[in-house]
């Protein structure tokens, strides 16, 4: 980040403290304008003296690009349909968090928990989910080409139709119960070329 865009954050973040929080989260909530890092700080500053986190905020919808939110509370937060390409969520606890037809391209989700998540939809390009915890996420018409799924926990996930072009799924772990792309249940050896190949 460059000095100028360091001191407008700083001086940003002096007047942000003056707005009511019911303020700060409409500005984040609006669609037509890109939010400032400093308003993500101001109300995270703000609910620290509630219970410190930003758990089960309504924020679907919002443009949140490159957002830094790594190690937070994020349980139950709604971002459905929210824009969120290279946002940074790593180590993040995201359970039961509804991301449905979210864009997190690019996003970092390095061993974050997403358990219960509901991915539907979402596009997850080129997004590193490596360690991550997606026990029991849904899935379900995600866009994960050219994902990063080393290592990642999908027991129990659903996958139908998650188009897995070229994403790294070396390590993952599956169980009986995960729905593989094309609708067949886990097994203990999958050939997860015949989903991650393209022709």
């Amino acid at each position: 980040m460059s000095l100028f865009r360091r001191v407008q954050n700083s001086v940003q973040l002096r007047i942000y403290k003056f707005i009511p929080t019911e303020r700060l989260i409409e500005q984040i909530r609006q669609q037509n304008r890109k939010t400032s890092p400093a308003v993500i700080t101001a109300l995270k500053e703000r609910l620290a003296h509630q219970d410190g986190t930003l758990a089960g905020m309504n924020f679907s919808s919002v443009i949140l690009n490159k957002v830094e939110l790594s190690s937070s509370n994020l349980q139950k937060i709604d971002l459905s349909h929210a824009q969120l390409t290279f946002a940074y969520f790593a180590y993040s606890d995201l359970t039961d968090a509804k991301l449905v037809s979210a864009n997190l391209s690019d996003a970092h989700l390095r061993e974050a928990n997403l358990q219960k998540a509901d991915l539907t939809s979402a596009n997850l390009q080129r997004a590193n989910l490596a360690r991550a915890d997606l026990r029991h996420a849904n899935l379900s018409n995600a866009n994960l080409t050219d994902a990063n799924l080393w290592r990642t926990d999908l027991r129990g996930a659903n996958l139908t139709s998650a188009n897995l072009a070229d994403a790294n799924l070396v390590d993952v772990e599956i169980d009986e119960i995960t729905i593989l792309p094309d609708g067949l249940t886990g097994q203990n050896t999958v050939d997860w070329l015949k989903f991650t190949t393209t022709n």
